[in-house]
């Protein structure tokens, strides 16, 4: 389900890496087109789309590219130049590994004027001093921040000006103990909002009711009474398997929140806004559907794609409070 129609659509279908789409009945208000070049992007899995034209496009390696309109295009829909210098390039503080790495991408709706660009990813924290980053550990976590573009250079970003919103450090992040059921989308709601998905952060290869991965509850990394694998989804006191809902810009969780502790704005349960969910990788706004006021506690209805277990793949409508089931059911059930 996507409620932003024919750009989004037709940038998808533009960046696959490789090969050739078949033939698509498409609806009568959608259109097929290609954007740039096709096979110059590694792992594309981000789009975000700047009120200027331009289009901001994430790799799962930990690169940012600016795509800008191509003034001597015949057709602007297709004329699009993917600038040589990423705009953001962490490579080595990125966990790309398996279905993890660089996954969050979103603009902030005055991004015009404020320039600020939000992303989520895996931390690389197989790091040791005189070592490589070899990306192949299982223990990790989400961070969340925001970087300005350059006043300089738009198509750059001002470095000087990340800003981590979740996840300074291994305790203040959101767990992931296998190799997927990790972040997954950043998107603004009516009101402003921050709203991002995250995964379990539990093992996919079988039922995962905590205890295989005591390495990721050591001292000052997840707190001890998260490893409860899957359960993690249904746990108020973690973020895992849980759409957030927080201020943009402090990270913390808005008072119109359903679990929102007074006092207490950085904790877990002040973030959220739904719970109960496996891997939701991708979600989206519809636009004008909420409210303009954070104190609202409505930043639009929000459809939620889970990636399923074995029989399902599911769409949640939220609003907001809800808990989806995970992992105690799934689907119809």
């Amino acid at each position: 389900m996507k409620f932003t129609g024919l750009g989004v659509l037709a940038c998808v279908l533009a960046l696959l890496a490789a090969g050739t789409a078949g033939a698509v009945n498409l609806p009568p208000d959608f259109a097929m087109v290609t954007v740039g070049d096709t096979t110059s992007f590694d792992k594309p899995v981000g789009l975000a789309f700047a009120a200027d034209g331009r289009i901001f496009v994430s790799e799962q390696r930990g690169r940012i590219y600016v795509m800008v309109p191509d003034t001597n295009a015949v057709d602007p829909r297709t004329g699009y130049i993917k600038q040589a210098t990423p705009f953001l390039e962490i490579e080595d503080e990125v966990l790309f590994h398996w279905d993890r790495g660089l996954l969050g991408l979103a603009l902030d709706p005055d991004f015009d004027t404020n320039r600020w660009v939000y992303f989520a990813y895996m931390v690389e924290t197989n790091v040791e001093v005189g070592s490589p980053f070899t990306d192949y550990v299982q223990d990790s976590y989400t961070r969340v921040e925001r970087v300005q573009a350059s006043l300089a250079d738009p198509n750059l970003a001002d470095e000087s000006t990340r800003q981590i919103l979740i996840g300074a450090t291994w305790d203040t992040g959101i767990p992931s103990t296998h190799t997927s059921h990790t972040t997954g989308t950043l998107a603004f709601g009516d009101d402003r909002t921050l709203l991002i998905t995250h995964g379990d952060g539990a093992h996919f290869d079988g039922v995962d009711a905590g205890g295989r991965d005591p390495e990721s509850f050591l001292p000052g990394r997840a707190a001890a009474d998260e490893d409860v694998g899957a359960f993690r989804a249904h746990y108020l006191d973690s973020m895992s398997g849980k759409v957030l809902r927080i201020d943009p810009n402090t990270g913390e969780g808005v008072p119109s929140n359903p679990w929102f502790e007074p006092g207490s704005p950085s904790s877990d349960r002040s973030r959220l806004w739904a719970k109960g969910l496996r891997n939701p990788y991708r979600m989206d706004v519809k636009r004008g559907s909420g409210s303009t006021n954070p104190a609202d506690g409505d930043p639009g209805l929000l459809a939620v794609s889970d990636v399923g277990w074995s029989n399902f793949e599911e769409v949640n409508l939220s609003r907001g409070g809800e808990d989806f089931g995970w992992p105690c059911y799934e689907g119809l059930d």
